[in-house]
Parts: structure tokens; sequence; C-alpha cells
């Protein structure tokens, strides 16, 4: 054989090697990318699977919700009971569900707070409660007579 035709089957070898080699990765790359868009399309059905989940699960909560709302609005909507000096309240925020039965509202105890006079540190005079002058002294605040 001579020399020409050893390194033209060389040559050719070489190229078909190349060849096969480039077709084997090209199959190879195609099958890695249909697994990736396989594996992220079931991320994606998984992800859509547990937010319906979610959504079911959360129902209950969002009629309740609705509504309370509505009975919300109701009573922001009504008038407010009149209000007499000297009297006991009746205000009630009702009987939540579950809750026991507390009996009729009792009225407040201890009748009108003490008031005491307390200087602000910008010099306004001012009564306050008598159980609210600590809070009043720690800013800054003074008794006056």
């Amino acid at each position: 054989m001579c020399v020409a035709t050893t390194t033209a089957i060389a040559i050719g070898a070489g190229a078909a090697s190349s060849i096969y080699a480039a077709k084997k990765g090209a199959d190879t790359a195609k099958d890695a990318a249909k697994t990736q868009s396989a594996a992220a399309q079931q991320a994606i059905d998984l992800q859509k699977t547990q937010y319906q989940q979610a959504r079911q699960d959360f129902n209950p909560y969002q009629q309740a919700g609705a509504g309370a709302v509505g009975r919300l609005q109701q009573r922001a909507a009504a008038p407010p009971p009149a209000f007499t000096p000297g009297q006991p309240s009746t205000f009630s925020l009702g009987n939540p569900q579950g809750m026991p039965q507390q009996g009729p509202p009792q009225p407040m105890q201890g009748g009108p707070q003490q008031m005491v006079k307390i200087q602000s540190p910008d010099g306004e005079v001012r009564p306050i409660p008598a159980n609210l002058v600590p809070m009043a002294l720690q800013r800054g605040g003074r008794v006056v007579q």
C-alpha cells in the first residue's frame, strides 16, 4: 500500500469517527434537553396541584371572613346606642361561637376617676386620670396644684 492511500484511509477514518462522535454528542444533548424539559413540566404540575390544594384548604376561612365582613359592615352602618352619663354601659361584643355564656353585662365599677393636674415638658397644664401620673412623670411631666 502506498503512503498516500494509507494517509487517505487514516484521514477518512478520523473524519468518520469525528462525525460519529458529533452525532452521538448531539443525540445525547437532545435526550438531556428532553429529560430536563419533562422534569420542569413535572415541577410546574406539582406546584399547580399544591396551589389548588392550598386554595381548597383555606376556602372555609375565606367564606367565614366574607360572612364576618358583612356583619361588620351592618354594625358599622348602625347608629351607636344612646349614651347617658352615670348609667351603666350595656355594650357587648356578642357571644362568639363556642364561647361559654357569661350572663348579662355588668356595669363598670369604681365611679369617676380621680384627676390630677400635670404640666407637660412644653408647659401645657391639663388634668389626667391618676393612674396615668407615673407615665406622665416618666415623660418629663410634673404634678401641679
